[in-house]
């Protein structure tokens, strides 16, 4: 996971204040413009977010490579062209290398969050 990425979506949950949501989501877009509900939905995540006690992170746990290799069933990894979160090239290279049965396919003008971002591809 990118850096900056971490940076500022952290700087975003801490200070939840219109103005630094912009510039996030406007960093994200690289370029493109984002869709209006994904929008909406990430800014009203951001105002609703509660810690949870004894929870250590927001982030979900990275399955290890060991796990991903036992999936057997065909597999087809969808990966943003634009993702700021990960490099997409290399993103692309691990999906090939641990899923035997599967294929993975770098989208264009898309980032990390295809399905809102363009909704008729997916």
């Amino acid at each position: 996971m990118r850096a900056e990425f971490l940076f500022r979506m952290y700087a975003m949950l801490l200070i939840p204040i219109p103005k630094i949501g912009e510039a996030f989501t406007e960093w994200m877009g690289q370029g493109y413009q984002m869709n209006l509900d994904f929008l909406n939905q990430m800014e009203a995540g951001i105002k609703e977010y509660k810690s949870i006690k004894g929870q250590k992170t927001i982030l979900p746990r990275k399955i290890s490579s060991t796990d991903l290799r036992k999936i057997t069933v065909p597999v087809l990894v969808l990966i943003g062209e634009k993702s700021v979160i990960f490099n997409p090239v290399r993103a692309k290279e691990y999906a090939e290398k641990v899923f035997s049965h599967g294929e993975a396919v770098l989208v264009a003008d898309c980032g990390h969050s295809m399905n809102m971002e363009n909704p008729i591809y997916i």
